[in-house]
């Protein structure tokens, strides 16, 4: 199956090839560096849920990260523990993204309790 970037607008999912294509060519420019290639398009994190770091990554985590003056505003990456890379897509505005959310209630709900709880290195 190929690969196909994602955008959520107006409660709907459709191509997010153009923001994806964007995004690629910023990591490209920043030599494969994802969080330098998000910084130059300008988008800065906006909050995580669940741990992402090495050794320590939840069933689930959520990075969601949020630009001003440029849409797609939020771009979400979602990491698992089984995943060697993170999935990701593109959301339009704020109130796409609570709909988002709110759709994703129980399994945010998840990762932000697994999170808290102990840790373990794998």
């Amino acid at each position: 199956m190929d690969y196909k970037p994602m955008l959520f607008k107006n409660g709907e999912w459709l191509d997010a090839a153009e923001a994806h294509a964007e995004m690629t060519k910023a990591c490209e420019a920043a030599n494969g560096d994802s969080d330098e290639g998000l910084r130059a398009l300008g988008f800065d994190v906006w909050t995580r849920i669940g741990d992402t770091e090495l050794g320590l990554v939840d069933p689930i985590a959520f990075t969601i990260y949020k630009r001003i003056y440029a849409t797609p505003t939020f771009y979400i990456s979602i990491d698992g523990q089984e995943s060697s890379y993170p999935d990701e897509l593109y959301v339009e505005s704020v109130i796409d993204l609570m709909d988002l959310l709110a759709r994703w209630a129980p399994g945010l709900q998840a990762a932000a309790v697994v999170s808290r709880g102990p840790r373990v290195e794998t």
